[in-house]
C-alpha cells in the first residue's frame, strides 16, 4: 500500500509540473569564446589633453578589469619620483599621484600588460595614455637594438634608458629620465620624447635602473644623441658586457664539528677513477682523461702501464696533471692513437692516494679501441663576405653551449676541419680586436667597448657534423652582422 501510494504521488506532481508550465533548468551552453581585449570607452581628462592639470585620471572601458603586476608592468615617463598609486574598480582604472608635474612636459602611461579583462584573462597590449603640462604633445623617438656583446644573444631583462644629465657619474648614482623594456629581439623604443640631447645606456632590471653594479649586464653609446636629428636617433646598437664576472656565492659557514664529520664520511668513502671514453673507444683528436673521485695527496704516473692487446708494453705515452684541474684530480694521458687499435690502461692500486691514504680497492685495467677516420666529419665553413681586417675568430659550440674549438679566419676566408667530433653544435664568430683569441670585455670608466660576437643564423641555428656528408657551408657574415630591424609598435 506504501509503494501504490509513493507511485500516484510522483505521478500527480509530475503532472502538477507539466500542466504549470515549469521545466527543468538546464545550464546555457553560451556563445563563442571572448578573444577580445578591454576597450577604452572614456578617460578623464582626454588622452592627449593640453595643459594638463589634474591630480588623478580615470580611464573607463567596455567590460570590469583586473589589474596585472602594476609596477612591474607600468612605464611613467619621464621616471617619476615616486611610483604612482593605480587602483580598479569594475570597469575603471584610477591613476593618482604625488609628484608635481614639470612644466611643458609630455607625460606618458604605457601599461604593458596590465589591463585585462575578469572573465577571459585577455590583455590589451601596450595601452598609453598622454598628456602635456604645455601646450603640444612631444612625438620624438628613440629606437634601437641591444645584443649580448660575448653571446650574440639577447636579455630580454634589460632596459634601455635616457639620462639628459651628462655628469659622468650620473649612470652611477641617480634614476634615468626615461627607460623602455626590449623584446625577445633585443629591440626598443621611445616615444613622446621632446627636443633634447641625451646619453643612452642599457643597464639591468633594477629598482633605480642604472650602473651602480659593475658585475651586471651594461652597454653605453660611444656618442650622445639629439631627438633634432632624427637619423641619430634611430636603429642605435649596444652591446652589453659584464665588466666584472658575477662573484659565486659563498658557502654558508660550516662549523668545526660538521667539517669533523665531513672529513670522517670522506675517509670511509672508497677511492675510485673513471675515463671519458665513449662506449669504449678513445677519439683520435682529444687525450685519454682520468679523473679520481677524491684530490690526491700522492699519484705516481710511472706505475700505470699502457700495453697492446698481446700485453706489450707500449712506451711512447706520458700522463700529465690537467693544468686547469685546482683538485688534483685530473690527469691526462697523451699519445698519437692508431686508429681501430686495441689498448690496455693498467692502473695499480698504489700509484694514487688521497689525503686520507686511502687508495683504490684493486687495481683497475680498462680495455679500449681507438675510433677510426671513418668515424669523424669532414667539415668546410667559406666567408666569402667576412672582414679579415677585424681579426674573426670562428667559435664552435657544442649544442649544450660548451665552447670547444676557437680558430681564426684567415685570408683564405675559409675554416677546413678535415676531422671532427660528428654531433649538433651552435657557431659564432668573434671579432677580435685584440687577436688574443678570445672575447675581451669593455669597461665604461675607461671607454672601451666590448668585442663583439655575432650568431651564425640558420634554421634552429644548428649545424650538424655528420661523418661520409658533405659537410660544407657558405656563410654571407657581413649580411648578418646587422640584422633587419624591426622596431616595437606600441
Amino acid at each position: 500500500m506504501k509503494k501504490l501510494l509513493f507511485f500516484i504521488a510522483v505521478i500527480s506532481v509530475s503532472a502538477w509540473l507539466f500542466s504549470s508550465g515549469c521545466a527543468v533548468m538546464v545550464p546555457p551552453t553560451g556563445g563563442p569564446k571572448d578573444t577580445l581585449p578591454p576597450v577604452l570607452v572614456n578617460a578623464t581628462p582626454k588622452d592627449s589633453t593640453l595643459q594638463f592639470n589634474a591630480k588623478e585620471i580615470k580611464l573607463t572601458f567596455d567590460e570590469y578589469v583586473n589589474l596585472d603586476n602594476v609596477l612591474t608592468n607600468l612605464i611613467v615617463s619621464p621616471v617619476s619620483q615616486h611610483n604612482p598609486n593605480v587602483t580598479r574598480n569594475l570597469r575603471q582604472v584610477t591613476i593618482q599621484w604625488k609628484d608635481s608635474l614639470k612644466p611643458n612636459t609630455t607625460y606618458s602611461f604605457n601599461f604593458g600588460n596590465t589591463i585585462k579583462d575578469v572573465n577571459e584573462g585577455n590583455t590589451l597590449k601596450n595601452f598609453v595614455y598622454v598628456f602635456s603640462t604645455g601646450d603640444h604633445i612631444d612625438t620624438n623617438t628613440v629606437s634601437g637594438n641591444i645584443m649580448l656583446a660575448e653571446s650574440g644573444g639577447v636579455d630580454s631583462t634589460m632596459f634601455a634608458v635616457l639620462y639628459s644629465n651628462f655628469s659622468d657619474t650620473a649612470i652611477h648614482k641617480s634614476r634615468p629620465e626615461y627607460y623602455a623594456k626590449i623584446d625577445t629581439s633585443g629591440n626598443f623604443i621611445f616615444r613622446f620624447l621632446p627636443q633634447k640631447k641625451f646619453r643612452i645606456f642599457a643597464v639591468a632590471n633594477t629598482y633605480n635602473k642604472n650602473y651602480a653594479d659593475s658585475t651586471d649586464e651594461f652597454a653605453f653609446l660611444d656618442r650622445d644623441i639629439n631627438t633634432e636629428e632624427d637619423s641619430l636617433c634611430q636603429h642605435i646598437k649596444l652591446y652589453a658586457f659584464r665588466a666584472y664576472p658575477k662573484e659565486v656565492k659563498k658557502s654558508k659557514n660550516i662549523s668545526t664539528k660538521q667539517k669533523e664529520k665531513e672529513k670522517e664520511r670522506d675517509a670511509k668513502k672508497p677511492l675510485t677513477v673513471s675515463n671519458n671514453l665513449q662506449q669504449g673507444k678513445q677519439s683520435l683528436l682529444t687525450p685519454l682523461e682520468l679523473t679520481y673521485s677524491k684530490p690526491l695527496k700522492s699519484f705516481d704516473a710511472s706505475q700505470i702501464l699502457l700495453t697492446d692487446t698481446n700485453g706489450v708494453h707500449i712506451r711512447d705515452f706520458e700522463i700529465l696533471h690537467d693544468s686547469a684541474d685546482t683538485t688534483n684530480t685530473k690527469f691526462i694521458v697523451k699519445k698519437n692513437w692508431q686508429e681501430d687499435s686495441t689498448y690496455k690502461l693498467i692502473i695499480p692500486k698504489e700509484a694514487a692516494k688521497d689525503s686520507f691514504d686511502v687508495a683504490l680497492a684493486k687495481s683497475d685495467t680498462v680495455i679500449f679501441q681507438a675510433k677510426n677516420k671513418g668515424d669523424y666529419a669532414s667539415v668546410q665553413f667559406n666567408f666569402p663576405d667576412i672582414d679579415i681586417t677585424q681579426h674573426p675568430v670562428l667559435q664552435i659550440f657544442s649544442a649544450d653551449n660548451k665552447l670547444t674549438d676557437s680558430i681564426k679566419i684567415t685570408e683564405t676566408k675559409q675554416v677546413k676541419l678535415p676531422m671532427y667530433e660528428p654531433g649538433k653544435y651552435h657557431l659564432r664568430v668573434l671579432y677580435d680586436k685584440n687577436n688574443d683569441m678570445r672575447w675581451t670585455t669593455g669597461n665604461y670608466k675607461e671607454r672601451l667597448q666590448p668585442e663583439i660576437v655575432v650568431n651564425i643564423k640558420r634554421p634552429n641555428e644548428i649545424y650538424e657534423f655528420i661523418p661520409d656528408a658533405d659537410n660544407v657551408w657558405d656563410i654571407p657574415l657581413k649580411a648578418q652582422e646587422e640584422p633587419t630591424y624591426k622596431p616595437l609598435i606600441l
